[in-house]
């Protein structure tokens, strides 16, 4: 039978012929964005899974991180997060490369920038979210936590931990922003008198216990002397140049404030939030969160530490070039004090 051609009402326009859609440009769409090559082919559902499961897995990473103190885990950060970033790309890459042609469920332009301008938005709310709620970033803007932190390295910051509870003697704090802040170390507490003496520090007249490691050049040249402190439950580094002469300085924390100093006590340029001026603390309302662990280590050569890179900043470190002083200083950790040696009294008015 001789095949029929199709009839068509007199008068009327032919129906149009939707063009088939280019498996190519699929997958140049899901290089541009996870799941911009399923929404091209009209796989809304697929589309939508690709696009929020990088931003999730990465939220849910850091928040378990830092809420549940998972030191173990700090070192993969990074590796985590660019995980997340790549893996759903090629693999929703490679799910276009084998996605059966839809020629009839093909999306227009105006489809895909919608649904590339939502995924932009979300990322942004969920980042947003994310670095108010869960963890952020920031960069060490000042060399005066030597040799905790060197300037220019990205430490990762707990932004809201000290909304349960307060701050605790020994551990590192942020003032004020991630953006404009600086990062301290907690000293004193409210009613505590913390006075510097010849490098020393004294809590309501105690004597904060510390054991001598070594000597440490600066980036600057400046030779001093290398300290491990014990306060609290904390054992970090210090400095101090003993040829610096620093007048005794003391600083009262009053109800609601801290005392936060640097770890490079010989810092001339010392931040506090107005010890300067008037010898008080800081305010807990200005500790805007506590820095965990550096995302990015450098060392005070300006150069990339990978060693450094995920430790945690609670734990005592040596920077590589001090690896000479390690023999002294696995020697100081090891003689460590117990708790209830390296506790000040409470104040006595």
């Amino acid at each position: 039978m001789p095949s029929v051609e199709p009839q068509y009402t007199a008068g009327l326009p032919s129906p149009p012929l939707r063009r088939r859609p280019k498996r190519r440009v699929a997958l140049l769409l899901a290089l541009l964005m996870t799941g911009l090559g399923q929404a091209y082919w009209g796989y809304w559902r697929r589309a939508v899974l690709w696009a929020t499961l990088p931003l999730f897995v990465d939220l849910v990473f850091y928040f378990f991180t830092l809420r549940f103190q998972l030191r173990a885990v700090y070192g993969y950060a990074l590796p985590i997060t660019v995980c997340a970033w790549l893996v759903p790309r090629v693999a929703a890459f490679w799910e276009v490369r084998s996605l059966p042609e839809r020629v009839s469920g093909r999306s227009g332009t105006g489809a895909l920038v919608l649904f590339g301008f939502g995924v932009c938005a979300l990322a942004f709310a969920v980042t947003a979210f994310g670095a108010i709620n869960v963890a952020a970033t920031m960069t060490v803007r000042s060399s005066a936590m030597q040799p905790t932190l060197f300037e220019q390295e990205r430490v990762m910051l707990d932004p809201v931990a000290y909304r349960s509870r307060p701050a605790l003697r020994g551990e590192l704090s942020l003032v004020d922003s991630p953006e404009l802040g600086h990062i301290k170390r907690v000293i004193g507490l409210p009613g505590d008198r913390v006075e510097r003496s010849d490098g020393a520090l004294f809590i309501n007249g105690w004597a904060v216990p510390r054991c001598e490691v070594g000597t440490y050049t600066r980036g600057d040249g400046q030779t001093r002397t290398l300290y491990l402190e014990l306060l609290g439950d904390r054992a970090y580094l210090t400095l101090w140049d003993r040829s610096h002469d620093m007048a005794p300085h003391a600083w009262v924390a009053g109800p609601g404030e801290a005392v936060l100093l640097d770890d490079d006590r010989s810092n001339r340029d010392e931040f506090r939030a107005s010890p300067a001026i008037d010898d008080r603390g800081v305010r807990f309302e200005r500790l805007e969160g506590r820095p965990t662990f550096l995302f990015l280590g450098l060392d005070a050569a300006q150069d990339y530490d990978w060693s450094r890179y995920g430790s945690a900043l609670d734990s005592p470190r040596l920077p590589r070039d001090l690896s000479r002083w390690d023999a002294r200083f696995q020697k100081c950790l090891g003689g460590r004090l117990p708790r209830d040696r390296t506790e000040p009294p409470a104040h006595q008015p």
